[in-house]
């Protein structure tokens, strides 16, 4: 089943191939990999989901694993190997919802102080400034190809206190903006109205 779904998945990004395979390898095929695709039925798939739920496994990986196991069963009901897809309405275990943290202000100036304390020698604010223009070259050169591991990612505190201009005010601006990283990378002067009351970025979203 693997070998047909596949190739067509190449629209997809590197990240959510990878968590397909992962989940088929890890989850769909010791269950279903030597199984006849018509001889999957409702039933065989609903126990398959209570045994991940018996021996522990978390919901979100269960729901992701059975989202695997459907889309290769809508492949085939598209290439008319089967009449309906099995998979459907099989109740699966709900994920509880995300535990928000949030940094009082307090600590939010403490990180932001010891970011500008952080130690960083010349050659490292060099070898950064070389790095981001080639790490966008690679991340280019690399889109639509499956090599099956990720990029490394380095811990965003670090690659604040090496970047001239990030440091403190960047932790403020996470903080009190709500930008992602990408989004602070990506922020010029020009984007930004500041004023006393907020600023507003050229999206049009006040903060």
């Amino acid at each position: 089943m693997w070998e047909l779904f596949a190739p067509g998945q190449g629209h997809l990004e590197l990240t959510t191939r990878a968590n397909y395979r992962s989940a088929w390898g890890m989850r769909v095929q010791p269950q279903f990999g030597t199984w006849p695709i018509n001889r999957i039925g409702h039933s065989d798939i609903a126990g398959w989901v209570h045994t991940m739920q018996a021996r522990g496994d978390k919901p979100d990986s269960i729901r992701y694993a059975h989202r695997v196991l459907s889309l290769l069963l809508d492949l085939a009901v598209r290439d008319r190997c089967l009449h309906r897809n099995d998979a459907k309405d099989v109740h699966l275990p709900k994920v509880p919802p995300a535990r928000k943290r949030f940094l009082p202000l307090r600590q939010v100036r403490d990180l932001a102080e010891a970011l500008d304390a952080w130690p960083v020698t010349k050659n490292e604010r060099r070898r950064a400034a070389y790095n981001a223009p080639m790490d966008g070259r690679r991340e280019e050169s690399t889109k639509g190809t499956c090599t099956g591991e990720g990029p490394a990612r380095k811990p965003i505190l670090s690659l604040l206190a090496v970047r001239p201009g990030y440091r403190s005010g960047a932790v403020r601006v996470f903080a009190y903006c709500g930008l992602r990283w990408s989004q602070l990378a990506a922020l010029r002067v020009c984007d930004g109205t500041w004023r006393r009351a907020g600023c507003r970025w050229s999206s049009g979203r006040r903060k």
